[in-house]
C-alpha cells in the first residue's frame, strides 16, 4: 500500500513492498489524479511479482 502526502505543492508517494524492494521508491507528482492512477498501476505489477 502506498502513502500519500501534499507537500511543497506536491503530491509526494512511498510504496513499500520489503519483499520486492530493497528500498521504498519516493514518487511526486503535480496532481493527487496523476499520482493515484500511477501508483495503482505500479502496485498491480507488484501483486503479479514483477518490479519495474
Amino acid at each position: 500500500m502506498a502513502t500519500k502526502r501534499f507537500r511543497n505543492g506536491r503530491w509526494e508517494y512511498v510504496v513499500k513492498r520489503k519483499a520486492l524492494l530493497p528500498k521504498p521508491p519516493y514518487l511526486s507528482f503535480d496532481t493527487e489524479a496523476e499520482g493515484d492512477a500511477y501508483v495503482r498501476r505500479l502496485e498491480h505489477q507488484l501483486d503479479a511479482g514483477i518490479v519495474p
